[in-house]
């Protein structure tokens, strides 16, 4: 279904341009003249090491096993919470499952994940007005690249190391 709505062009389209931001940030780090050689070599690093997710995810939550009863609003959101829930206690004790997003891909946002060093930018937000496949490239860039360089310029939180573990100290 989302192949229909968010096509491969756009997903192409889209890394692309989040492509040339990250280039042009690390471009930019090395004539930072308040910046420290150590401090840009971690930056470049860390940079470097971002994932990007764009338009949906590749692997999708599985919800056979939440029942939808018709005239029950309430017990539907109650059994959708506590599958949730069970879903959230299932990963305990497994490894971190790098192709999980979360915001789903009809949400008109983007976020940077500081644990998960990743861009995500659901294919909700890659549509008229914001981003159109037929514009010119100026007009995504200008649109699309406000968001893109705010999550950028997130990831260059001096909280987390490249690796992404978060620092010790204060």
């Amino acid at each position: 279904m989302w192949k229909n709505i968010f096509p491969p062009e756009r997903k192409a389209q889209t890394t692309l341009m989040v492509s040339h931001f990250l280039s042009a940030f690390k471009e930019s780090i090395e004539h930072l003249d308040w910046m420290s050689p150590e401090t840009k070599k971690e930056a470049q690093i860390k940079l470097s090491k971002i994932k990007v997710k764009v338009g949906y995810p590749n692997k999708w939550r599985d919800y056979s096993a939440l029942a939808i009863v018709k005239d029950d609003l309430m017990g539907n959101v109650i059994r959708a919470h506590q599958l949730e829930a069970q879903m959230e206690i299932n990963k305990l004790g497994k490894p971190v499952d790098h192709e999980e997003w979360s915001m789903t891909p009809q949400t008109v946002n983007a976020y940077y994940s500081p644990e998960m060093n990743e861009i995500v930018f659901p294919a909700a937000r890659m549509q008229p007005p914001l981003f159109d496949v037929n514009a010119e490239d100026a007009f995504n860039y200008g649109a699309l690249g406000i968001s893109i360089g705010h999550q950028g310029m997130l990831s260059l939180s001096s909280q987390y190391y490249s690796s992404p573990a978060m620092r010790w100290y204060p």
